[in-house]
């Protein structure tokens, strides 16, 4: 275009333009929302994706925290009914019975570390290609 032209047809090339602009501004930016774990960050789909995926995980691993801490209540309350039921205390059963709530207690300490260990993990690698 010579700029005769352009002086006559000055609205189409400024709309043209900034039809340019708008086209490459869609195109290059990837929307993105506030984050769930931090509000001061932006996050795209894929991280955001990520962080429910985290998210979650951990509320899985508490979920699984308290079905145990119920189980134990259940068996702590079964045994105290049958103590007062049959009238007779048993040590060595009492002293099996907390045995066992240890050894409970740490095979689910250790599996719950385990797992937010392996989500962590997953989420950095996914992060940080």
């Amino acid at each position: 275009m010579t700029y005769k032209q352009l002086k006559e047809n000055w609205p189409v090339t400024i709309a043209m333009i900034a039809v340019n602009i708008l086209i490459v501004f869609a195109l290059s930016c990837p929307p993105r929302v506030t984050s769930l774990i931090d509000p001061q960050k932006k996050v795209t789909r894929a991280e955001l994706q990520l962080e429910l995926d985290t998210l979650i995980g951990l509320a899985e691993i508490k979920k699984a925290d308290l079905d145990k801490q119920e189980q134990i209540r259940k068996l702590i309350l079964e045994n105290a009914m049958m103590m007062i039921t049959a009238g007779a205390f048993n040590p060595l059963g009492l002293a099996t019975a907390l045995f066992a709530f240890y050894g409970i207690g740490t095979a689910a300490n250790s599996a719950k570390n385990y797992a937010k260990k392996k989500i962590i993990e997953k989420a950095n690698n996914t992060t940080n290609p």
